[in-house]
């Protein structure tokens, strides 16, 4: 239990900065929504931000960090330190490459891709060289990013999870800061929203230098790309990046087919940030702390131990989504009225958008399942069986797109996208589950049915409160805020409440860390 404990810290520190990024994230939506609403302007960035964005997940954080911590892990226990820093070194060089042919191949045919991404742009005058401008200007923020994202994965190997988590604050700020006070300096539409990616993106980067520096790891060029570890790294970065390509083309197809729909873009978009903050706050902090504790039982070949701890953190993953997806499913007009609606975003715009986070919520356990299961198979250097499954929900995804977008409009989309959600859940553990015997046994069936029966209060709680007439009026924002709040903070009290009447153990491992910092805090 140990180790789960540690885990647990590690996720926990993770989460809170996380939870401190997606704050910031707000906030940065919030300004945006209010200078831009869900005009042109932010459908035109949404879908230019999205592509080296989508380039960053598919060779940097996604696949390039879960392919090299295994690698980098396994040298750490079994070979010299020297050794295995010299596998960064040589890292960092490769990567450096790829990132500068990538960066100009990308700014030269921007053009070309939103095309392909946003055809329904070409009905609007304008539409498609505005968002070709801003592509072109963005892409140098993947070159700061995709060395963001190795260094992350050198940090969290060394468990190191600090400078990582907290390097998204940055970003956001960056945008905050250059909407807010570049705006009206910048003639062309959102290039203070160009400017505060590229600002993010350096301050990321600069972040993580003096941290690697204190390491021991040292910027030189080393060009040894036939080293067994780089080679190894290879074979796992080629199916992991097919596997995040799965993830990015559901994306793709998501904005293609949004694209006719005015304001779609940007609908789905504000519905998939919202899930991303207990995502990312929870689930991904989970699964980034976990990748070096089960690539380390993997590299001592403990599965055993390796299952141990994946139960554990399947169980606790469970026990904090649940309530947050069923909060987030009831709550959705409230949150996004206060979140959006203001400025240029009016309240249409928040009913669209919350059609959309409706079937979002739908998936967000099912993604949350999927940031902890994936690690299992890296750790175990199998990086062919998640694109197996991510491939059957992609082709699930574009049939879905297909037709469900006839009935639901831009919130088919959403819909789809939960449908395949599910599979893929469900497909990743299948085939986990036939190699690790009795990781989801019966005491994570009995865990999952108490989170379950412990959210029912809560959700009484939240559904009253949200079916209140405030919602539809306009004003009254102070009143609005308390009545959110009488939602979310005596919800979550009777969560608690619930599970510790059902002894959950989630709950007591979780009870347990926080008197351990709080023993460590008055010594």
């Amino acid at each position: 239990m140990t180790g789960n404990h540690e885990l647990a810290r590690s996720a926990g520190l993770i989460g809170g900065l996380t939870f401190l990024s997606r704050v910031a994230g707000m906030v940065r939506d919030m300004v945006v929504a209010n200078f831009f609403g869900a005009g042109m302007v932010a459908d035109a960035f949404y879908v230019a931000f999205s592509i080296p964005n989508m380039l960053r997940r598919l060779v940097g954080e996604g696949s390039l960090t879960v392919a090299f911590v295994p690698v980098f892990t396994e040298y750490l226990h079994s070979h010299s330190r020297e050794e295995a820093l010299r596998v960064v070194r040589i890292a960092f060089t490769i990567v450096t490459l790829i990132l500068l042919v990538i960066t100009l191949l990308g700014i030269l045919g921007s053009r070309y891709v939103v095309l392909i991404l946003a055809p329904g742009f070409r009905d609007v005058p304008g539409k498609i060289e505005l968002a070709t401008s801003l592509t072109q200007e963005m892409f140098p923020y993947l070159f700061c990013i995709g060395l963001v994202a190795l260094a992350m994965g050198v940090l969290n190997s060394l468990k190191h999870f600090t400078a990582p988590a907290f390097a998204p604050v940055l970003l956001n700020l960056a945008i905050i800061a250059a909407v807010s006070l570049l705006h009206h300096r910048f003639a062309q539409p959102g290039l203070s929203l160009a400017f505060g990616v590229l600002l993010g993106g350096i301050l990321q980067l600069g972040l993580q230098l003096p941290v690697l520096w204190k390491h021991g790891i040292r910027f030189r060029p080393e060009f040894a790309f036939a080293h067994p570890a780089i080679v190894k790294v290879g074979r796992l970065l080629l199916p992991s990046v097919l596997g995040i390509a799965v993830y990015q083309i559901n994306i793709l197809v998501a904005t293609i087919f949004v694209s006719p729909f005015p304001g779609g873009r940007t609908f789905i978009f504000y519905a998939d940030r919202l899930t991303e903050f207990p995502l990312g706050v929870f689930a991904i902090a989970i699964g980034t702390a976990i990748l070096p504790t089960l690539s380390g039982h993997a590299a001592k070949k403990d599965f055993p131990a390796l299952a141990d701890s994946l139960g554990f953190g399947l169980r606790l993953t469970a026990f904090i989504i649940l309530p947050a997806t069923v909060g987030l499913a009831l709550l959705r007009v409230p949150l996004i009225e206060l979140i959006y609606e203001r400025g240029q975003f009016s309240h249409q715009d928040t009913l669209a958008t919350a059609n959309a986070l409706l079937f979002f919520t739908l998936a967000l356990p099912p993604w949350a399942g999927i940031r902890v299961l994936v690690p299992a198979y890296y750790a175990m250097q199998d990086a062919r069986t998640p694109v197996r499954a991510a491939g059957a929900a992609m082709v699930a995804n574009a049939l879905g797109c297909w037709l469900l977008v006839k009935h639901f409009d831009h919130a088919g989309v959403a819909l789809s996208i939960a449908l395949a959600a599910i599979l893929n859940f469900l497909l990743h553990f299948l085939f986990l589950d036939k190699r690790l015997a009795h990781f989801l046994d019966r005491p994570f069936l009995i865990a999952l049915a108490k989170s379950a029966l412990a959210c029912l209060p809560m959700a009484a709680l939240a559904w009253w409160i949200a079916r209140l007439p405030l919602w539809h009026q306009p004003g009254q924002v102070l009143l609005k805020v308390l009545w959110l709040g009488a939602a979310v903070l005596p919800g979550a009290l009777l969560y608690l409440a619930g599970a510790w009447l059902l002894r959950s153990r989630e709950l007591a491992a979780v009870m347990e860390i926080l008197r351990q910092k709080l023993q460590r805090r008055q010594s």
